[in-house]
């Protein structure tokens, strides 16, 4: 909203919706779907997000992304249209009808930067594997110390879930905030190599080894010993997650 407002006072000599990371950012809830109303929620987020039809179809509409209208049409309203400014953009930026057809996501997604991984066997298909995982570092937005974890959702369950937020209070935001189980260790599914947790900050982060996708599969491979303090005593600690493609689907690696 402020975008538009600064291009529409300087007469377009200020454009920052022209920016590519505009378009990135527009499309991030696109690859980060799990199935339907259900998104990958790693650090402090939830599972079951729906955005604001208006907002997106804005989006959809100025940066010119069709399956971002898709996306649109499917999300159920937004619970404040009661009040008149929601109501009045909801008026403004309706979904169009066009381009017909469900929005279907990608068979991979891949966030170098992050070292996401996602992998859907069959996108179209909302009952299908999909298998997402994550690398990085333990000093991300919002973090929670979980280099190496992974979620698992099939049949429109998430069987290997992240536990996701906790209660945002002063106490979660300070010191004792790796004492809280959602933003440990032990709430995700890392190893505890003789009984050490990742510990947070930046250097504590994975390496990543291999990343790829091809007809047979997508997987990635890190070195997890980085995220972990000395008392863990690692020479090495790699984890591989895969998504295998030949009928019927199935998971594997280790670490």
């Amino acid at each position: 909203m402020f975008a538009e407002q600064v291009e529409w006072r300087t007469g377009g000599q200020i454009r920052f919706m022209d920016e590519e990371i505009i378009r990135k950012a527009a499309q991030f809830p696109l690859r980060t779907l799990l199935g339907p109303g259900v998104s990958v929620n790693f650090s402090d987020c939830d599972r079951n997000v729906t955005f604001i039809p208006a907002h997106l179809t804005y989006l959809a509409q100025r940066l010119d992304l069709p399956d971002l209208m898709r996306f649109a049409r499917a999300q159920p309203g937004h619970r404040r249209q009661s009040e008149l400014h929601w109501a009045l953009r909801d008026l403004c930026w309706r979904p169009d009808p066009k381009p017909a057809g469900a929005f279907i996501p990608a068979r991979q997604d891949w966030f170098s930067e992050m070292m996401w991984l996602l992998a859907r066997y069959d996108p179209a298909d909302p009952n299908a594997l999909v298998l997402a995982a994550k690398g990085g570092h333990n000093q991300e937005m919002h973090n929670q110390n979980d280099v190496g974890n992974f979620v698992v959702h099939v049949n429109g369950e998430t069987l290997i879930p992240d536990v996701g937020r906790g209660r945002y209070t002063r106490a979660y935001f300070g010191p004792q905030r790796y004492s809280f189980f959602v933003n440990s260790s032990r709430g995700h599914s890392v190893p505890r190599p003789n009984g050490q947790e990742q510990v947070p900050g930046e250097q504590y982060a994975a390496a990543l080894l291999d990343q790829r996708s091809d007809a047979s599969g997508d997987s990635m491979t890190i070195e997890l010993k980085g995220a972990y303090p000395a008392e863990a005593d690692l020479a090495t600690l790699k984890r591989t997650v895969a998504l295998h493609r030949e009928a019927p689907a199935w998971l594997g690696g280790g670490g």
